[in-house]
């Protein structure tokens, strides 16, 4: 089940305290799709479904500005690709249910093939190694290092790339 407050938390970084705060509805629809996932449904449907209802948000309770507060006193202007970044990090919280067997391993490369799909490739990474050949967890690891620093946060908690 995924929480509402993981959702925020995926939020905060980005918008600040304040407007999550008022993104705490948008969460809860969030949380209610992704938990009813069926591995019959596109993961592109559910990732669009975030996204527009993140920016949907943002768009009203900014007054179109796109104007949000991240921290005290820091002002940024978001952008589409922002909107991207966050349905994909939330969208690890989906993934990060799916049990590691070989349907859910295909849905995961399949999905990330198709829209490059960091959090994708993080669950991959992460739960379905024991799966993979020397030669495919390389290829993933090269990958992987191509996204943007701050989005890799997460190999700390990972205990990094093993060597």
């Amino acid at each position: 089940m995924i929480a509402v407050a993981q959702v925020l938390s995926i939020l905060i970084p980005w918008v600040g305290p304040s407007l999550s705060d008022l993104l705490f509805p948008t969460a809860e629809r969030i949380c209610v799709r992704l938990s009813g996932y069926s591995s019959k449904r596109s993961p592109e449907d559910d990732r669009d479904f975030v996204r527009q209802h993140v920016f949907e948000s943002v768009y009203r309770l900014t007054g179109g500005s796109l104007l949000v507060f991240p921290s005290p006193g820091q002002e940024v202007t978001m952008c589409p690709d922002d909107f991207d970044t966050i349905a994909d990090e939330i969208m690890f919280l989906l993934f990060d249910t799916f049990p590691a067997d070989t349907l859910h391993l295909r849905i995961l490369q399949e999905y990330a093939e198709r829209t490059g799909s960091l959090s994708a490739l993080r669950k991959i990474y992460v739960s379905f190694g024991g799966m993979l050949s020397g030669g495919e967890m390389a290829a993933l690891k090269r990958v992987i290092l191509g996204f943007p620093a701050f989005r890799l946060y997460w190999l700390t908690d990972a205990g990094g790339f093993p060597s």
